[in-house]
């Protein structure tokens, strides 16, 4: 997420780079992407605490393991998953016909 001087901490919008491995021909410069309103991060229950801590946002043990630096202390980012996990073992019974 960027974050601009006259803004603070306040995530005003996003830097990326295209997928290079891919396509064929794909952006290797960072491309800014800037948020005229809000600025949503959803990449799922893995993604989005990946980017927040990437981001220095979370706990300080964790984001210190990593060379982060810390701007929101939330520890709960990344923690306490709770989503359904799903395994669906097909069997199939010869003998059942």
């Amino acid at each position: 997420m960027l974050s601009w001087p006259d803004r603070g901490d306040r995530a005003v919008g996003i830097e990326y780079v295209s997928d290079t491995v891919g396509r064929k021909g794909g952006a290797t410069t960072p491309i800014i992407a800037r948020a005229s309103r809000l600025v949503v991060i959803s990449a799922g229950a893995f993604g989005s605490p990946a980017i927040l801590e990437r981001s220095g946002v979370g706990a300080k043990s964790v984001l210190e393991k990593s060379g982060v630096k810390q701007k929101v202390d939330l520890p709960g980012v990344g923690e306490n998953y709770m989503g359904t996990m799903c395994f669906i073992n097909p069997h199939f019974n010869p003998h059942h016909f």
